[in-house]
């Protein structure tokens, strides 16, 4: 036992091993749910030099009180040891990695992929975006990245739009405001003082917070009109946010404020799969990535009928708002609608430096055939007529049109409805975008 001390809500033990059935006893002797059948998986992390952090709930903390942890410690490389997540993992299990450094990160050890945005359900809000990117990391065996955006987070077009650099500084307590909130005595003086509180300052200060019989903290300040004379010691929560959330906060906003490459990166990953940490270093040789992704929907007077018009492009023939039997689907690990469709327009290997190795780039031939996802599509015979063009004169068969939107005129013209504004959405951190233009002759 290197270390052992109550953390927020946490008896936390910091731990090293020999052997892994000696961790797993002492976990066993002091309360801790010790994961079975995970000897082999722990030995190799302790043969690896790796230590261990430990936590349990105190008695005194419920599930509403369950905080993130924050942890500092020296290493070679970044990575993420995701295979003892497998002990407990649901299908296609999301995995989100941000990374903050002098260039854009890449995963070294997993493969990265770039999705097929005719997958993507547009008019949906592309609400199954982790579903398309779950089928394109099977296409990659499995284990493979995709990156929702990298770039400087010094300039404008940064992460999550204009002036991300002031949008993302976090909050921290000045000595007049640490002041004034040593004079405070109850629940209503204390955040008249403190301004600004978010669920990481109420469980930083929740050990020094007395609330009533019968109510936990998290309750007393999420209904503080109830509570509001309720005592407090305002000294004691100057002294947590001069000391430990002022420190943290400052060393994650000096690396926003050095302008450094923000990497977010996405996966999904079931625990068949969780047999590989991903290693990840930064690559200067590599291009930025945005995190706008726009489709046009074209149209004319034979709206709701046009295309879907993709960043590459290229188009797809479909009803404005229609319900696509092409979008990927996924249940439970599995693909239940799209099963004909390519998820993944490009399998590339990253290395430190130089460009990516590519793996499979097949975006003239997506979407592929449904008897395997690698298998190359079968030749065309002869006079037959092009893969996925619509049939003269009729709309897809996956179609369902909505009502219509447009007006005829008697110049031969139409016009387009409210619909011809654009309207973005947010999906996974990603800002994309479809949009309506008229097509012209």
């Amino acid at each position: 036992v290197i270390g052992r001390a109550n953390v927020g809500p946490y008896d936390q033990a910091i731990l090293r091993a020999a052997q892994a059935s000696d961790l797993l006893l002492w976990l066993e002797e002091n309360g801790y749910n010790a994961p079975e059948g995970s000897d082999d998986m722990l030995q190799g992390y302790i043969d690896g030099g790796s230590a261990f952090v430990a936590l349990k709930l105190l008695p005194t903390a419920g599930i509403t009180d369950i905080a993130p942890i924050y942890l500092e410690f020296t290493a070679g490389q970044a990575t993420v040891p995701i295979k003892a997540t497998a002990l407990a993992a649901q299908p296609d299990m999301g995995l989100i990695v941000h990374i903050i450094g002098a260039a854009r990160a890449v995963p070294t050890n997993y493969l990265h992929v770039e999705i097929n945005e005719r997958a993507i359900d547009w008019f949906n809000n592309a609400n199954n975006y982790a579903d398309v990117v779950s089928q394109a990391v099977d296409e990659a065996e499995g284990q493979a990245f995709t990156t929702d955006f990298a770039g400087r987070l010094d300039e404008p077009s940064g992460a999550f739009g204009v002036a991300s650099r002031e949008r993302m500084v976090l909050w921290t307590y000045d000595a007049m405001t640490l002041a004034r909130l040593r004079g405070t005595e109850t629940l209503g003086e204390l955040l008249s003082a403190i301004g600004r509180i978010d669920p990481e300052i109420v469980n930083a200060i929740a050990p020094v917070i007395d609330p009533p019989e019968g109510v936990s903290v998290i309750v007393m300040f999420g209904r503080p009109s109830l509570y509001r004379d309720h005592l407090v010691d305002g000294a004691a929560v100057a002294t947590i946010l001069e000391e430990v959330i002022n420190p943290r906060r400052t060393r994650i906003n000096t690396m926003f404020a050095r302008g450094e490459y923000l990497t977010r990166m996405y996966t999904t990953l079931s625990a068949a799969e969780m047999t590989l940490d991903p290693l990840f270093v930064t690559n200067v040789d590599v291009a930025p990535v945005s995190n706008l992704r726009t489709a046009v929907f074209e149209t004319d007077c034979d709206f709701p009928i046009g295309d879907l018009v993709f960043s590459d492009g290229s188009r797809k023939s479909t009803a404005f708002g229609a319900v696509r039997a092409d979008v990927i689907r996924r249940s439970g690990g599995q693909t239940v609608r799209g099963q004909a469709v390519q998820a993944a327009a490009l399998i590339e290997r990253y290395l430190s430096a130089g460009q990516p190795e590519v793996i499979r780039d097949r975006p003239d031939q997506i979407p592929m055939r449904p008897d395997h996802p690698m298998m190359p599509p079968a030749e065309p015979e002869p006079n037959a007529p092009e893969p996925n063009a619509p049939e003269p004169d009729a709309p897809e068969p996956d179609v369902v049109e909505p009502a219509p939107m447009a007006s005829g005129s008697d110049d031969g013209g139409c016009t387009i409805g409210a619909a011809s504004d654009a309207a973005p959405f947010v999906v996974l951190g990603l800002f994309g975008v479809i949009a309506i233009r008229r097509r012209r002759a």
